[in-house]
Order: structure tokens, then C-alpha cells, then sequence
């Protein structure tokens, strides 16, 4: 795997992976189950799927397809060509603000027209959090550089 390939794909996994803990954590003081959430997250992208138990595999492997989409994106666009030369301060700062936009852009756009019962499972801050633990988790591993390794 070449060195560019690799950094997407261990920062966009760093992030989704960061978000399902997170989002664990969260549920083991709560009554949601995140077997639910799954759930939500595929009917969101494929509402005509019915079968419970294999929409909750499903929700976990879109959430860590667009996790990879994002890193893809953020990398090719951002960090490659501008950011990773200019300091580990600004890829932390971008990565934040990307997420947050994201989270935005989802929470009031995207999720309210796909799928409006989504956003009643968990809390507003629950999902910014979220977010902010993916764009944290990302900058990290592109701090790191491994694209040279």
C-alpha cells in the first residue's frame, strides 16, 4: 500500500473508529442501544431494508465507508496539497473545522431530509462531540505523517 493509501485509510478509520467509541461510551449511561443506531444509519441510506440484525452490520460498515470518504476527501484536498507542509497546529485546526462543518451540514440539512427520526436518538451535543472526536482522531494519525514511512 502506497504511502498516501495508507494515511487515508488509517486516518479515516482512526476517525470512524474514534466515533463508534465514543458514541459506546455515551450509551452505557443512556437507554440506547447502539445496535439502534446501526439500524437508523442504514435505513437512512437504504429504507427498504427491513432485516434488523443485518441493517446493524450494515450501519456500522457505511459509517466506516463514509469515514474513509472523508479522510479521502480531506487529505486529497486539503491536507496533500496545502496543509500537511504548514505545521501539525493547522492540520489539528482543519480537521476540527472540517468535522464540524460536516456534523452541520448532516445534523441540519442531510439527516433532517433522509431520515428525521435519526436525530432523535441522540443528543445534539452527543453528535458534535462525535465529530469533533473523528476530526481529532484524523489530524492525529496525518500529524503523524506515516505517508513518508
Amino acid at each position: 500500500m502506497q504511502g498516501k493509501q495508507k494515511i487515508i485509510l488509517i486516518s479515516g478509520l482512526a476517525g470512524g473508529i474514534s466515533e463508534i467509541i465514543w458514541l459506546f461510551l455515551w450509551s452505557l449511561s443512556s437507554d440506547l442501544h447502539l445496535s439502534k443506531l446501526a439500524h437508523q444509519v442504514t435505513m437512512s441510506v437504504f429504507p427498504f431494508i427491513k432485516d434488523h440484525s443485518f441493517s446493524i452490520l450494515l450501519g456500522l460498515l457505511i459509517h466506516l465507508f463514509l469515514s474513509l470518504f472523508i479522510s479521502f476527501i480531506f487529505v486529497n484536498r486539503f491536507w496533500n496539497p496545502y496543509l500537511s507542509s504548514r505545521g501539525k497546529l493547522l492540520t489539528f485546526e482543519s480537521g476540527g473545522i472540517a468535522l464540524f462543518l460536516i456534523w452541520w451540514m448532516n445534523y441540519f440539512i442531510m439527516v433532517p431530509f433522509l431520515n428525521p427520526h435519526l436525530l432523535t436518538l441522540l443528543p445534539l451535543y452527543v453528535t458534535l462531540i462525535s465529530k469533533l472526536l473523528f476530526g481529532l482522531s484524523m489530524s492525529l494519525i496525518l500529524s503523524l505523517d506515516l505517508k513518508k514511512n
